[in-house]
């Protein structure tokens, strides 16, 4: 028998700051920043277990040393943030439109088909985002209505493709799953109202449109198959590539919706 091994220790830290400047009486800037650095030591091996390997391996032998001195060590930081500049058309609608950055680290698949590093391995995702909305606050307070238009473009956006026919180091073919990497953008609009109808009774909905999906030209690791239905898988790789172009990157529907009401009842006691 044989085990996957993956110690690891992460150290973490950050620091952000947010600030927000009262240009004029309608104008507002809000600016914040922040720093992440993230230092990962790690390795990923297969040893024998407690009875040994195939009769060749010992117990405890490593049987394949995954991971590569290179990469056993990972540290990489990030400068992110946001601004909003924000107007108050008047007392009840204020405007607002926002740029922002985002980051998240890359790592390792955890995975116990032995398969070359290059394809466990991803890289950190880096994303900007862009928003335009409206809030307002009208019939003296009894109604609040907001809404965003927005959009979010990703550098090797981070995402997980599981039950994916992979070759290992023995030539079989497994299943197993794998982390990757591919250009990807995200756009939507969404609207949020709460409307009090009277002294106990709350009304709230809202509506969205989301639609996300990878970029021309993004190629991922993919399944397919013979007219027989066993998976193929191009020789001298492996794992198959698709043009994975248009897809979406989730299963999340594009249209959501949501009603709720609220009716409180006050006792004496």
């Amino acid at each position: 028998s044989a085990i996957l091994l993956f110690p690891a220790e992460v150290d973490r830290w950050g620091v952000f700051t947010h600030n927000q400047f009262y240009l004029t009486d309608a104008w507002t800037l809000q600016v914040g920043l922040r720093y992440q650095e993230v230092d990962v030591e790690r390795d990923l091996s297969v040893i024998a277990g407690p009875d040994g390997a195939g009769g060749i391996y010992g117990p405890g032998e490593t049987i394949d040393q995954v991971l590569s001195e290179d990469e056993k060590d990972y540290d990489e930081d990030s400068l992110t943030g946001q601004v909003t500049l924000q107007y108050a058309l008047s007392d009840e609608l204020n405007l607002y439109a926002l740029v922002g950055t985002g980051w998240r680290p890359g790592g390792i698949t955890v995975t116990p088909v032995v398969v070359p590093e290059d394809l466990l391995l991803f890289d950190s995702e880096d994303s900007t985002s862009y928003e335009l909305g409206f809030k307002s606050t009208l019939m003296e307070g009894a109604l609040r209505l907001s809404g965003s238009l927005y959009y979010q473009d990703f550098d090797d956006y981070i995402s997980r493709l599981n039950a994916l026919s992979v070759r290992g180091f023995d030539g079989d073919i497994e299943t197993s799953g794998l982390t990757v990497n591919g250009d990807a953008e995200v756009w939507g609009a969404e609207m949020d109202l709460t409307a009090i109808l009277s002294e106990n009774w709350l009304l709230g909905g809202t509506l969205s449109y989301n639609e996300g999906e990878y970029k021309n030209g993004t190629e991922l690791p993919c399944n397919e198959f013979d007219d027989d239905g066993a998976p193929v898988i191009p020789d001298g790789q492996n794992v198959a590539f698709c043009d994975v172009g248009g897809d979406a990157i989730g299963a999340v529907p594009e249209w959501a919706a949501s009603i709720n009401s609220e009716y409180s009842v006050p006792f004496d006691s």
